[in-house]
C-alpha cells in the first residue's frame, strides 16, 4: 500500500476499478478508467470512459456530481488512471479538475504513454492539487494490459502471425 494513502482510500479505488471494468473492450485504443468523486464520505459523482473519442471517466464523473447538484470544491477523486493534461479529441482532464477545485486526486496507474507520463501529477501538484499515486495500482494496470504493454515494451501485446503456405 502506497504510504500516503488509507485502507478508505483503497476500498473507493476499489469502486473506480469496478467502473472502469464497465468500459472495457470499448474504449481502445486508449484505456478502460473509472473514478469516483467523494466528499465526507459520500460519493458526489462517478463514471468510466465509455468508448474512444467519447468524454474521459473524470468528465462523466464531474458531469454525474454536477447533475446531482454537488459542488466539488475540496472534494477527493478517485481514478484508476493518471489524469490526461493534453488535448486530443478531449480536453485535458487536468484543467476540469482544477476548474472544479478538487483538493485531492487518488490514483491508481501511471500514464505509460512517454508523451504524458508524469504530466498530469505535474500539472495538478503546480496548481495545489493533493495527488497520491500508485494506490492499488497492480489491479489498475490489469483492468488494460495491451494499453500498458505497447506502451512500456513498444509492442503490442500479442503478436499475430500470418502463416504462408507455399506449393511444395
Amino acid at each position: 500500500m502506497n504510504p500516503a494513502a488509507s485502507t478508505s482510500d483503497e476500498n473507493w479505488m476499489r469502486q473506480a476499478i469496478a467502473l472502469a471494468r464497465r468500459g472495457q473492450g470499448r474504449t481502445h485504443p486508449n484505456p478502460a478508467v473509472g473514478a469516483v468523486i467523494i466528499s465526507g464520505g459520500m460519493v458526489l459523482g462517478e463514471g468510466f470512459h465509455e468508448r474512444a473519442g467519447a468524454p474521459h471517466a473524470e468528465a462523466n464523473a464531474v458531469a454525474n456530481a454536477r447533475a446531482a447538484g454537488h459542488s466539488l470544491i475540496g472534494a477527493t477523486l478517485y481514478v484508476t488512471l493518471e489524469p490526461c493534461s493534453s488535448w486530443g479529441r478531449t480536453p485535458p482532464c487536468t484543467e476540469l479538475i482544477i476548474r472544479e477545485r478538487i483538493a485531492r486526486v487518488v490514483v491508481g496507474a501511471t500514464d505509460p504513454d512517454p508523451r504524458h507520463r508524469g504530466r498530469g501529477y505535474a500539472v495538478l501538484r503546480h496548481a495545489g492539487v493533493q495527488v497520491i499515486n500508485g494506490v492499488l495500482a497492480g489491479a489498475c494496470i490489469a483492468l488494460n494490459p495491451e494499453f500498458h504493454t505497447r506502451f512500456l515494451h513498444a509492442m503490442p501485446r500479442s503478436v499475430r502471425c500470418r502463416v504462408i503456405h507455399r506449393p511444395s
